[in-house]
């Protein structure tokens, strides 16, 4: 369940780099740009044996899409093999300062491969409190995935906040590699890297036109 933060991380999104979810938890939470993301925990399990990403071994990167969104890309190793199966529970809090309301959230998948009766799997749920309520995204789950054998991909999903843009919510992605083949043919499926995007409002770049309109506006009064 999700934990509480003190302190923060600054990213320079000109230059970002990435953290283990453990350096994030431990410098009390990550802020990028107008947002905060905190309260993070990590739970895996899997086949006996496996080696399990964990919260020394999950690194995230945060930075800004071509739009101007704030994003977080994930890394890590999830590997399962014939007839094994990893999966993992990541939990977070994203926080955008004023003016900034989040009014949908993307998730997408980047570095996966499947093939057999392999698969990779990302369900997440986005809650507006910590109670995870679920009343209010529409809709109230985003899903990507990707299935060896047959070829289906669906690599990108969006959730719109539907009773009006918030300043908090409260993010529960589930990731499952697992292989169903049971031994009989070669199977694997392993992802690596997966991206997770906060649509704003207003957009970036209407408010950097206000705040320079302002602080333009500040001078020509000083030099009145």
């Amino acid at each position: 369940m999700f934990g509480s933060a003190q302190a923060q991380l600054v990213v320079d999104i000109n230059n970002p780099m990435d953290y283990t979810i453990q350096e994030i938890i431990d410098g009390g939470g990550l802020r990028v740009g107008d947002k905060v993301f905190d309260e993070f925990e990590i739970v895996s399990t899997g086949t006996t044996g496996i080696t399990l990403p964990d919260a020394d071994s999950v690194k995230v990167k945060g930075g800004v899409d071509s739009e101007g969104n704030i994003e977080l890309e994930f890394f890590g190793g999830w590997v399962a093999g014939t007839n094994e199966l990893i999966n993992s529970t990541i939990e977070f809090c994203v926080t955008a300062d004023s003016p900034f309301l989040i009014e949908a959230v993307e998730l997408s998948m980047q570095n996966f491969a499947a093939f057999g009766q392999g698969q990779v799997n990302i369900a997440e749920n986005i809650f507006l409190d910590e109670d995870e309520t679920i009343i209010g995204i529409a809709p109230p789950f985003l899903n990507t995935f990707y299935e060896g054998n047959s070829g289906t991909l669906v690599n990108l999903d969006t959730a719109t906040v539907v009773p009006g843009p918030q300043s908090k919510l409260y993010v529960s992605k589930d990731i499952t590699v697992r292989d169903l083949s049971d031994g009989q043919s070669p199977s694997a499926a392993h992802l690596s890297r997966f991206t997770q995007t906060f649509i704003q409002i207003p957009e970036p770049g209407t408010v950097v036109l206000f705040l320079s309109g302002g602080a333009l506006l500040m001078m020509r009064r000083r030099e009145a």
